[in-house]
């Protein structure tokens, strides 16, 4: 796949505008950030990474945390296993 340098220089452009933004009207007032606050920055910029071709993982959580836990790493480590042997394509 070739991409051509406008799209780079589109999309350095984009990130050097994302982080001068970031600086001048977020981290400039220092301060210790919420968990709402962390959380719409987070989806901002996943979602500005954006999904291309995107496989995702979808597991039911249920029981305690332990076993949330437990199922979560045993789900993980499957998936990479998959991903290496190349049974699957890569999670997004």
């Amino acid at each position: 796949m070739t991409v051509s340098p406008v799209v780079w220089a589109l999309t350095l452009l984009g990130i050097v505008a994302l982080l001068l933004f970031d600086y001048f009207f977020h981290v400039r007032s220092a301060h210790v950030p919420t968990l709402r606050e962390a959380a719409v920055w987070s989806t901002v910029y996943v979602g500005i990474a954006g999904p291309d071709d995107v496989s995702t993982l979808t597991m039911e959580l249920v029981g305690d945390r332990h076993q949330i836990q437990d199922r979560a790493c045993r789900e993980a480590l499957s998936a990479l296993c998959g991903i290496l042997r190349g049974e699957q394509p890569p999670l997004g």
